[in-house]
């Protein structure tokens, strides 16, 4: 009996790779996969965002092609504290649990929540119809991203 063979699981370990079977993953150990490189990808993509709509929203507001007032540079740095605070939701689970589809699919619905109101804003108030429906655009594209994050198979 050798020394590996002596430590606790040793001998379990060394029959599941001689039976051929795949070594089960240590607890609080990362699995890095497809799927969980997606979500963090996503994860990453949404907290820029966050932040530069609370940094500097004037300059996305503009980048539409409007005017950005007090009140839509507010509203902005509102909906950019509301992405950080998803990213750092996301973040937490995806330590927890990698690739876990329960909260990305939660960030998908509250993604789908925040363009369906982008698109409201965009045809009740005329002023703001581009930014909205650009941020609408964004939503649903991050709303995508997260979709396919949590439905993409993962390697491990």
């Amino acid at each position: 009996m050798s020394s590996a063979d002596a430590r606790p699981g040793g001998l379990a370990r060394r029959a599941e790779r001689l039976a051929g079977h795949p070594r089960r993953p240590t607890p609080g150990r990362h699995r890095c996969g497809t799927k969980t490189t997606v979500a963090w990808l996503v994860t990453l993509a949404r907290a820029g965002y966050g932040v530069t709509l609370v940094a500097v929203p004037g300059l996305l507001i503009g980048l539409t092609g409007q005017r950005p007032g007090g009140r839509a540079c507010g509203v902005a740095r509102v909906l950019g504290a509301r992405h950080l605070v998803q990213a750092g939701i996301t973040v937490a689970s995806q330590v927890r649990d990698p690739g876990s589809p329960v909260v990305l699919g939660g960030g998908v619905a509250v993604d789908l929540v925040h363009a369906s109101t982008m698109v409201a804003l965009g045809v009740l108030e005329p002023r703001a119809r581009r930014a909205a429906l650009i941020d609408a655009g964004v939503e649903t594209a991050l709303a995508a991203a997260g979709t396919a994050a949590a439905t993409t198979t993962s390697a491990h």
